[in-house]
């Protein structure tokens, strides 16, 4: 198997999966650009890069731009695609647009692009150097909608993770792939959001524009691990279950082996210890633990969850 896993900002990160056993199985590593540029559709991951300075709390960007340059040549010294991820909606302006370039230059091979116009320009500026993912953004309405999306220049397909328990669907997207010279298949594993939620574009949405005086007071205050019943969808999952959710479970992925895809580890928020478990369960095909500790959307439930038909989240009530 192979592995698309998250930078997670997390101090050390690099020596730790690099003195990882799970090293051989990684095939790309996924991470966020400098915040202050640009986006990358959640909450920006600086918790080990706030610092006191003259008084003031702030994000050191500085020292992010160093560990970003670090992680980039770390994926080209072990030959680990490095995909840089744009999950908006609006192109990129001129001074992002020289960092996309600066990034590209020390050794980003791929990018994921949250609209068609983003792709477009990508595509009109750095095709011939790199590969282009469609991001969970982007929706796809039709089989049609893939060949187009393929068309406009995405070499690197992401499943829509609502299709994950679709069989029959993903036969036929994965007919349409093979159809393509050198194009990619990635499934997102372990989201855990409802299918076709009706909030969920509006969560992207409110995740892009997270500024990072926000995130800042939500690491020092503690709030970024609130998960309330203010989010209807999690209400959903604490009245109704998660059997409609998107995640795949690890004893389920042998049905996946025979579309040959990279598995993209949802977790920017786990730290290393977690994401080693993730990969661990995806490889041995067998998970029989707590769901909090691999599924990124149920993480914040307030008691244990062991996969049933029944299984259900416990998310706070409204405060």
């Amino acid at each position: 198997m192979k592995f698309s896993v998250p930078y997670n900002g997390e101090e050390y990160y690099i020596e730790k999966i690099s003195n990882s056993s799970l090293l051989p199985f990684v095939s790309e590593i996924y991470f966020a650009g400098n915040p202050l540029i640009m986006g990358s559709g959640r909450r920006p991951k600086i918790r080990d890069f706030i610092v006191q300075h003259k008084g003031l709390i702030k994000f050191d960007d500085v020292k992010y731009d160093d560990e970003i340059n670090r992680l980039i040549k770390f994926c080209v010294n072990h030959k680990i695609k490095c995909n840089l991820l744009m999950n908006f909606d609006n192109v990129l302006s001129n001074v992002a647009s020289s960092y996309v370039s600066s990034l590209i230059d020390k050794g980003v091979s791929n990018v994921t692009v949250g609209s068609l116009d983003l792709l477009k320009q990508v595509k009109n500026t750095w095709s011939d150097q790199i590969d282009i993912q469609n991001s969970v953004y982007m929706e796809v309405l039709s089989l049609n909608n893939i060949k187009d999306i393929i068309a406009s220049g995405v070499s690197i397909f992401l499943l829509p993770p609502e299709f994950n328990s679709n069989l029959s669907t993903i036969e036929n997207i994965y007919k349409i792939l093979k159809v393509y010279e050198n194009v990619k298949f990635k499934i997102m594993v372990n989201e855990g959001c409802i299918n076709y939620c009706p909030h969920r574009k509006q969560d992207q949405l409110d995740a892009q524009e997270y500024k990072v005086e926000f995130a800042i007071q939500d690491y020092l205050n503690g709030t970024e691990n609130n998960r309330v019943l203010s989010h209807p969808c999690r209400a959903h999952m604490n009245n109704r279950g998660i059997n409609r959710t998107n995640f795949i479970h690890p004893n389920d992925i042998r049905k996946y082996e025979k579309f040959d895809p990279i598995l993209k580890i949802v977790g920017r928020s786990f730290d290393m210890e977690k994401i080693s478990l993730i990969i661990k369960s995806y490889l041995a095909c067998k998970y029989n633990g707590d769901l909090r500790l691999i599924i990124e959307n149920f993480k914040h439930s307030q008691s244990a969850m062991y996969y049933n038909t029944s299984c259900k989240t416990n998310f706070l009530l409204e405060i």
